[in-house]
């Protein structure tokens, strides 16, 4: 009983240890979308103040390439399903 009891003490201390880890990992990442976004918006406010590229059509081009990423995943994921049917039969 004792060991069984010292088992799961260490198990809850090591998902303690690795919650903190995720923890810190996920300030890290927040950390890095923050400062990216922020880069973005000054990107966008020079290109338009230097007359390359407006505002809207920085977003324009943003947004589309959002849609032709997610069509390339889905066509991954088509893919990868159709390779597994294949394989399975």
């Amino acid at each position: 009983m004792a060991r069984t009891l010292d088992k799961l003490e260490q198990t809850v201390l090591d998902l303690g240890v690795e919650l903190f880890r995720l923890k810190s990992d996920m300030a890290q990442i927040k950390n890095g979308h923050d400062r990216f976004v922020k880069v973005l918006a000054g990107l966008r406010a020079i290109l338009d103040e230097k007359g390359i590229i407006s505002a809207d059509d920085f977003e324009t081009a943003v947004d589309l390439n959002e849609i032709m990423n997610q069509q390339r995943h889905s066509q991954a994921q088509e893919e990868a399903g159709e390779t597994v049917k294949k394989a399975s039969h």
